[in-house]
């Protein structure tokens, strides 16, 4: 599993997990990661076993978007954005 919040990152808009990558964030590791926009993409591969998990943090689920032939399941709070593929198991709340 790898945790958002072991690592420093700077100014990335987007995550392209691989070979079964299990991914855990929080809100605050969004906004600590992102620029001013606070929007994040995490894309992903079908059948590739990939996760996203951030739970207990209130997402609220918004109207899918499609991005370049790719849909997105797209969640906020407040002012952030999580995009994540629909490729992509998630366990978002």
């Amino acid at each position: 599993m790898f945790r958002f919040s072991r690592i420093e990152v700077i100014n990335i808009e987007t995550i392209k997990l691989i070979k079964g990558t299990d991914l855990t964030q929080s809100n605050a590791d969004l906004i600590e990661a992102t620029d001013d926009d606070n929007i994040l993409v995490i894309d992903g591969n079908s059948n590739a076993g990939e996760s996203v998990t951030s739970t207990g943090e209130g997402w609220f689920q918004e109207v899918d978007q499609t991005i370049a032939a790719e849909t997105y399941h797209v969640y906020s709070i407040g002012s952030s954005s999580l995009m994540v593929d629909v490729d992509i198991v998630q366990y978002i709340t």
